[in-house]
């Protein structure tokens, strides 16, 4: 198993991570347009009596939900992978661009929600809730990398930090 995820992987980190991110914004971007949609057209308030028009919002929010998990969990899978790559091949990525990564993705999740969640007021939280796990964990993942890349450096033989 090992030598398949290295022989994927290998030269191609920078594509995985971008083809990642794009997952990611395709997921933020889904979910944030498909509550402003819903929120602009069916509005909850206006449809309250009409049962069929309140099933369809529901199947639809549940549907746009449901996207944005699935790509946020594989967007975190896929860091986890890279993470293993790293701790397999001893090929770290430096410190100071990892931090540079992890901060660029976090604003990208906010750019991908915050705008509809600034047209749409009243239902901010909604908008932005999916942004603070995937956050969350990819700073936990920022976080946990550095050790793992000083002991992957200092097993190569290293004697700096990979700074």
């Amino acid at each position: 198993m090992r030598r398949v995820i290295g022989f994927c992987l290998e030269g191609r980190r920078k594509i995985v991570t971008i083809a990642l991110g794009v997952l990611l914004i395709f997921g933020l971007c889904a979910y944030s347009v498909t509550l402003f949609v819903l929120n602009r057209t069916l509005n909850p308030q206006e449809i309250a009596g009409n049962f069929e028009l309140l099933e369809l919002r529901l199947s639809l929010r549940i549907a746009a939900e449901r996207i944005c998990s699935i790509c946020t969990s594989l967007y975190l899978l896929g860091h986890l992978v890279l993470f293993n790559y790293t701790l397999i091949k001893k090929k770290p990525v430096p410190i100071p661009t990892t931090a540079l990564y992890a901060t660029a993705q976090i604003v990208i999740m906010f750019v991908c929600t915050v705008p509809f969640a600034l047209m749409d007021m009243g239902s901010f939280a909604d908008y932005v809730f999916p942004v603070w796990g995937t956050a969350i964990s990819l700073s936990a993942l920022t976080i946990l990398y550095i050790p793992v890349c000083f002991w992957a450096t200092k097993r190569k033989g290293y004697l700096t930090v990979p700074f």
